[in-house]
């Protein structure tokens, strides 16, 4: 007689997200939600309509002319719902590699003692990126953007004002990283009792970034994704061993707790 073994997950804690994972998930609901069904009533419709041609030709066949009709009608829909979804799709693909890619690169400041958290979760939007390091916290949101062919495209970058290839972006990406670094400041505030030095970081991977006139980026760092190590290695320390494992704590415990 067998006895069933119990067993368990040999893991204590849930691993953290990925980068782009928040992408990669909406992707995979599109997918199933949006996409999938333009093609599975297709092929479900085209074989009935076969079905009811070779039915045609027998002795009393039913008339094969409505499910001809439906199947084609049916067709025509789904490559249109198809069609329409290939810019939103691209879209995504372009965003979650671009988060990817600046994802790996960020890697690279653990080697100088930097915690590097990604694709932090709340009601309705993501953090893409956070690093922790003695030189703050620095919440990162990564804009990918397709370049035109066959000129040169930059980012214009004053300070208080964005231009990308001379025309504004919409949504407002400094607003949307300043909402995001409040977040997080309010979200570690809440958590620890203690205010922590946040500073907003638009990353554009791939593009030329042109800071015009004289400005230290206080507010907000536009930068290109090999700028900011740089960048973090020239800031001033602002915090302590302590003060840099309290945060990573309370924000992995965070980002654990929406497993």
């Amino acid at each position: 007689m067998s006895t069933e073994v119990k067993t368990r997950s040999p893991l204590k804690v849930p691993p953290l997200r990925n980068p782009g994972q928040s992408l990669d998930e909406e992707l995979q609901r599109l997918f199933v939600d949006s996409f999938l069904p333009y093609f599975l009533v297709p092929s479900v419709l085209v074989p009935f309509a076969l079905i009811e041609w070779m039915r045609y030709y027998r002795p009393q066949p039913p008339s094969p002319w409505f499910a001809t009709v439906v199947a084609i009608v049916a067709v025509l829909y789904s490559a249109y719902k198809v069609n329409k979804m290939r810019p939103k799709i691209h879209a995504l693909k372009l965003g979650r590699d671009g988060e990817k890619v600046v994802g790996q690169s960020l890697e690279e400041l653990r080697t100088g003692g930097a915690i590097v958290l990604h694709d932090i979760t709340s009601n309705g939007f993501n953090v893409d990126h956070v690093v922790i390091s003695f030189k703050g916290i620095f919440v990162i949101e990564t804009k990918t953007r397709s370049k035109p062919k066959g000129r040169d495209s930059k980012i214009v970058y004053d300070g208080e004002k964005l231009l990308i290839d001379g025309w504004t972006m919409a949504p407002d990406p400094l607003k949307q990283v300043r909402a995001n670094t409040a977040w997080i400041r309010d979200l570690l505030m809440e958590s620890t009792g203690k205010s922590f030095p946040v500073k907003p970081v638009l990353l554009f991977p791939g593009w030329f970034v042109d800071p015009v006139g004289d400005h230290p980026q206080s507010r907000v760092w536009v930068l290109t994704t090999k700028a900011l190590p740089g960048f973090i290695e020239k800031a001033k320390t602002a915090l302590t061993l302590e003060d840099v494992k309290m945060a990573t704590c309370h924000l992995s415990r965070y980002i654990r707790s929406l497993r």
